[in-house]
């Protein structure tokens, strides 16, 4: 609920308006609007001030007096209604009510990142990749899609054309702010600008006439009615395969292999240290004790003196 009294969806830390997917549309500054949900299943915002009825969200065809009510938001964005009823036997039966977005595609970041939903809340909805990505996660539904090729090098301050190309779409648009936004290209050209410039990953031409660019990732991709915007996006142009999630070591996979590597290294270094350390030292004694020899020899040999040699010793 926002202090302007509309209660609003936003993803998860996200709460700027274009984040917005779903609100009551009821607006009142300096209002304290409350959701209330009673026994009887009826689910609606009052005016907390005087206690009037804004606006009611959902109410039951048939009042129920075995079922209890409950208001959630749900994992996948969209806020539902569900009532549980309960027989003589003390088993449930559970059935969704009401829901607030009949088309979970619009749930903003139901896909992750370069991204877009397809299907329906009643027809298996799942999550596509934009053209150069693969999806990371096993998970078809939710996850991020990453570039399965490695962007190139600028020559001269453009893009070497001959590694990449252009693919075109017809049926998607994002609400991501563009970096750079022209109206003086065509609709070809905004996809050969998007080429040779080294910041552009997917350019994006609408019904106005506007060329805008993006770089990567885009968040808000949607489809769009056929024909109303043209998309381009730079991929490859040879020929790549996406990685395997098995192919990628987790983090901690790869800080155990340096680990023992550096451990076995400095292991080794330091035997080798030790062994030559050792034979200096083996050396060093030797000659010290070929020199002690040497010198108890002659301090200890017979030597024939004089009288004189004596008296001057003595």
């Amino acid at each position: 609920m926002q202090d302007d009294g509309n209660l609003v969806a936003y993803p998860r830390y996200l709460f700027r308006p274009v984040d917005a997917y779903w609100s009551s549309q009821i607006y009142c500054d300096g209002c304290r609007n409350l959701l209330l949900l009673n026994s009887t299943g009826i689910l609606f915002l009052i005016n907390d001030t005087d206690s009037s009825v804004l606006r009611q969200l959902y109410t039951p065809l048939v009042q129920n007096d075995r079922a209890i009510y409950r208001a959630t938001l749900d994992y996948d964005g969209n806020f539902r209604l569900y009532s549980h009823e309960f027989n003589s036997n003390g088993n449930s039966k559970m059935v969704m009510e009401w829901e607030a977005i009949d088309d979970i595609c619009l749930v903003k970041g139901f896909c992750g990142l370069n991204g877009y939903c397809v299907g329906s809340n009643h027809n298996a909805p799942s999550c596509m990749c934009l053209p150069g990505s693969y999806l990371r996660e096993n998970d078809p539904s939710f996850g991020d899609c990453q570039r399965n090729f490695t962007r190139g090098k600028c020559i001269n301050g453009k893009e070497d054309v001959s590694v990449y190309k252009i693919t075109t779409t017809t049926n998607l648009t994002w609400e991501d702010p563009p970096y750079f936004v022209t109206s003086l290209l065509g609709k070809e050209d905004c996809g050969k600008s998007c080429l040779e410039d080294c910041d552009c990953d997917a350019a994006l031409f609408d019904e106005t006439g506007q060329c805008m660019k993006h770089k990567l990732p885009l968040r808000y991709v949607k489809g769009a009615p056929e024909g109303s915007h043209t998309a381009y996006f730079k991929v490859s142009n040879l020929a790549v395969q996406n990685p395997t999630t098995d192919s990628v070591k987790p983090p901690w996979v790869v800080i155990l292999v340096l680990s023992i590597s550096f451990v076995m290294y400095s292991g080794t270094a330091l035997a080798f240290s030790g062994f030559y350390v050792f034979k200096f030292r083996i050396i060093k004694y030797r000659k010290l004790l070929q020199t002690g020899t040497t010198g108890l020899t002659k301090d200890f040999i017979l030597k024939t003196c004089s009288y004189k040699e004596l008296k001057q010793a003595t």
